[in-house]
């Protein structure tokens, strides 16, 4: 059941990474997302739920400001905020997640103003 539910939901995907929120993509119910999907790799290690994750990372790459910052006016709903923990649990074998992973390290340790859940 659990996979089939995962299936249903990589229809949903679209082919640059992204599932729609509110008519198009959300930088912060992509890392939500992201979160869920590494909860269900980690527990699975469904080949179905790392593809899903490779390509939402791929995505969610090009909204990563190098100060750590994330998202603004673009966007579905123009997010800000970002939930780190998926991006964490694949950063050892994904290098974008990697890179996304040590630009929010950085920012929180530097006391940046942007928004981490």
């Amino acid at each position: 059941m659990a996979y089939k539910r995962l299936n249903d939901l990589s229809k949903l995907q679209k082919e640059e990474g992204w599932f729609p929120e509110y008519g198009g993509p959300d930088i912060g119910y992509l890392s939500l997302t992201i979160d869920y999907l590494a909860k269900v790799y980690e527990k699975s290690n469904w080949d179905l739920a790392k593809e899903m994750l490779t390509k939402a990372i791929d995505f969610l790459y090009y909204f990563s400001h190098p100060d750590g910052s994330f998202g603004g006016e673009y966007g579905s709903r123009n997010t800000k905020y970002i939930i780190p923990s998926g991006i964490e649990f694949i950063a050892p074998w994904n290098r974008k997640a990697g890179y996304i992973a040590f630009n929010l390290r950085r920012a929180l340790f530097e006391k940046k103003n942007h928004r981490t859940i």
